[in-house]
């Protein structure tokens, strides 16, 4: 809904995600896999899902933990590059190579997958964001290539 933690309007979530058609449940979790400070979000649109687990670790800092299947750690201090591929040698490679080529610093990168030869996911945090000509480029031996900005203080 596009608003900061320390937004005035936060009191008001429940009837601006009403106003703007948004559906949500809120239910309890009797244990935590991360954190006691854990959220387990299923997030759905028309055609697709997403899961993302989380943990806010205090001043406004989160660490996000799963992205549907795939165990990961990010904390958003960096423009980060999401590309999911099916798991086969060189992946890894030919994505790094796109981004040395064009002067981009991975900061931290992990890669998990589901099982050897399965969908994979590489997350790499980067210095510098990456422009769009750079994401068709990766997108096209790649499933699906995402960037999330940095989250602002």
């Amino acid at each position: 809904m596009g608003a900061k933690p320390d937004d005035p309007q936060i009191p008001n979530a429940d009837k601006l995600a009403k106003e703007q058609g948004l559906e949500y449940s809120i239910t309890g979790q009797e244990e935590y896999r991360y954190h006691p400070n854990e959220a387990d979000l299923t997030i759905g649109g028309k055609s697709q899902e997403l899961r993302i687990v989380g943990t806010s670790v205090g001043g406004g800092r989160i660490r996000v933990r799963e992205l549907d299947a795939y165990k990961i750690d990010l904390g958003g201090e960096y423009p980060t590059l999401l590309a999911s591929y099916q798991d086969q040698p060189g992946m890894v490679a030919k994505i790094t190579a796109i981004l040395a080529g064009e002067k981009i610093n991975i900061a931290q990168m992990n890669v998990a997958r589901e099982k050897r030869g399965g969908g994979a996911l590489l997350v790499a945090e980067m210095d510098s964001t990456i422009s769009e000509e750079i994401i068709a480029r990766l997108g096209v031996e790649i499933k699906w290539v995402r960037i999330i900005p940095a989250l602002e203080d």
